[in-house]
């Protein structure tokens, strides 16, 4: 009984590791699409892009539109929210997380598998990386949203390639030979055991059983650094 107590104050503790950070009060606007939305802070707009994840485009269908109904429902316009404000991008809009509620309104999309975490920026969400991870190793068993797909393409390879092309990646022969577990790369079945240092790309995405360990934190996203 004392373990499970423990457990529960364990969780309840990391849902508000942010509850020491400022905080902003808000009130929804607008949804633009999966990862973006509009709020009004003390009578002002402003632009928010949720931080630390990553949804796909609205001109990626019918996966774009998905994500954004999702958020829509979790932060309906006029719903009051709390922001942890993080950073702020290149385009001015504003890098949180965002709350409703005790609810990460970033953490439920890639629970969903509407979102998936963005390791290039990971670094601005160190209080809850791991929740994330947790959250997309979950979706990924589960195969919700994108990780239904064979080879879910990540929202940022679309981005580079721009909408209706296919990303950009090594490339890779039409055979078995290469090991399913590597979409973006063709790595063996029957080959040698390899790590890192033995391969030249850095975030590709890794599908279970991954075979060489090279997802070690097992959040879909091989050899990050």
């Amino acid at each position: 009984m004392l373990i499970g107590l423990v457990g529960i104050l364990w969780l309840c503790s990391s849902l508000f590791l942010v509850a020491a950070e400022p905080l902003a009060s808000a009130t929804v606007v607008s949804i633009a699409d999966g990862d973006t939305l509009t709020v009004r802070q003390q009578g002002q707009s402003q632009k928010i892009r949720l931080a630390c994840i990553d949804a796909p485009e609205l001109t990626v269908q019918p996966d774009g539109l998905q994500a954004k109904q999702y958020l829509q429902r979790l932060l309906p316009i006029g719903a009051a929210i709390t922001l942890r404000p993080v950073d702020q991008d290149r385009y001015g809009r504003l890098v949180a997380e965002v709350y409703y509620g005790s609810q990460s309104a970033n953490l439920a999309m890639v629970q969903s598998g509407q979102a998936v975490i963005y390791p290039q920026y990971f670094a601005n969400c160190r209080a809850t990386q791991t929740q994330y991870r947790q959250a997309q190793a979950q979706a990924q068993q589960k195969k919700l949203g994108l990780w239904a797909q064979a080879n879910p393409i990540m929202p940022w390879e679309t981005r580079q390639t721009g909408p209706g092309r296919q990303p950009t990646s090594p490339a890779k022969p039409p055979s078995s030979a290469c090991h399913p577990a590597y979409p973006d790369l063709c790595l063996p079945v029957n080959g040698p055991d390899l790590d890192c240092r033995d391969i030249p790309q850095r975030g590709f995405r890794v599908l279970p059983p991954d075979p060489h360990r090279l997802d070690r934190d097992r959040d879909g996203i091989g050899c990050e650094r």
